[in-house]
């Protein structure tokens, strides 16, 4: 795990979009026009060996034509042409390269080679690479829409890293309708080099980011992973939905153990030791974040419960110790001000009920 260039990868200054297109059906379209027009404050290149200018934008016949320095490069090309490519932005001495290639494991002959080649270029240039896999990411902060995305939301301080592109997508829609706002929405893609463990240690120390959300399928590198939000779940929410795990038995998981294995208890474990909070439902994420994003984080675990009658009082009550909280005692001052504000006969201790059913002490 490693947060080496990752600061100029996600606040890049000169960007060059290779394989960017003038055909509204291709990744290099979709994506040079996600990112003009939109705010970002940086410069776009795009880079296409047949075409003078895209999308209106003078371009560039390879990356090396480019006379100023390049941050960042994002890879739209053809499978077969990713290594060569990759060559030329490291000679190009880029700091990062997103690699945004939906389905790409069905275009690859020899899936472990791909990845060998791209881990051997990220070590030999000195770059960091999102994907293959991944369609990208946005910062909304900066304006910056580097993704088959549509949409753009609000400047936030939630930072959402998902191995779905599809979940992704749909807990965008919901977040732009419900005014939700983000730092960060990361499409993590196949993990050949940027994985979990490397975005929760960056994002941990990011002053815009006050809490992460996981959307995650399986862990690779379980100790690195654990180590890494161990490390930051104190100081922000680590928010993690897990779904499927591995086809593979207990003993062929103790034979690799920077795996961990695809059991639900050994993953709940885990989780729950690290400090992290593990939800189970879509909706429920769909809840969190928009609870995170406009709600003030307690400092502790004393609730004070206001309900409209008796029965959800007691109810929200079973739920908070359940989970291990406290009814927190309400002091004279806050007493006093409830008398003033609720209705004469309102219950004036923890949980405070505006009595429209019958309490026990009816009985």
């Amino acid at each position: 795990m490693s947060i080496r260039n990752l600061a100029a990868f996600f606040n890049p200054k000169r960007i060059a979009v290779i394989g960017a297109s003038d055909d509204p059906a291709s990744i290099g379209y979709v994506v040079l026009r996600n990112m003009i027009g939109k705010g970002f404050k940086g410069v776009v290149y795009p880079v296409n060996p047949s075409l003078e200018a895209v999308q209106g934008i003078e371009a560039y016949k390879s990356i090396g034509e480019i006379d100023e320095p390049v941050d960042l490069a994002v890879v739209t090309i053809g499978i077969d042409d990713i290594p060569s490519t990759l060559e030329e932005c490291g000679k190009k001495k880029v700091k990062g390269v997103t690699i945004i290639s939906p389905d790409f494991e069905s275009k690859v002959k020899d899936i472990g080679l791909l990845k060998s080649q791209i881990r051997q270029l990220s070590l030999k240039y000195d770059f960091r690479v999102l994907g293959p896999h991944s369609i990208g990411f946005i910062k909304p902060g900066i304006n910056l829409n580097m993704s088959l995305f549509p949409k753009m939301p609000k400047k936030g301080n939630i930072a959402f890293i998902s191995q779905s592109a599809t979940l992704a997508a749909a807990l965008l829609d919901r977040a732009v309708s419900k005014n939700v706002g983000f730092s960060y929405i990361v499409s993590i893609g196949a993990k050949f080099d940027l994985g979990f463990s490397d975005l929760i240690d960056f994002f941990g120390i990011d002053p815009g980011t006050n809490a992460i959300v996981l959307y995650l399928e399986h862990i690779e590198r379980g100790r690195t992973f654990i180590n890494a939000v161990r490390s930051f779940a104190r100081s922000k929410p680590i928010i993690i939905v897990k779904s499927g795990g591995f086809d593979i038995s207990a003993r062929m998981a103790q034979a690799h153990p920077g795996f961990i294995a695809g059991d639900d208890k050994v993953y709940d474990a885990a989780i729950k030791r690290a400090g992290a909070v593990r939800i189970y439902e879509t909706l429920d994420l769909f809840y969190i974040v928009e609870t995170l994003a406009k709600q003030l984080r307690p400092n502790g675990k004393r609730l004070a419960i206001i309900s409209n009658a008796w029965a959800p009082s007691v109810l929200a009550v079973d739920t908070l110790l359940r989970l291990e909280g406290e009814p927190a005692k309400l002091s004279e001052e806050t007493t006093g001000r409830l008398k003033q504000e609720l209705p004469s006969g309102t219950v004036e201790e923890n949980p405070v009920s505006l009595c429209t059913d019958a309490s026990p002490s009816d009985y």
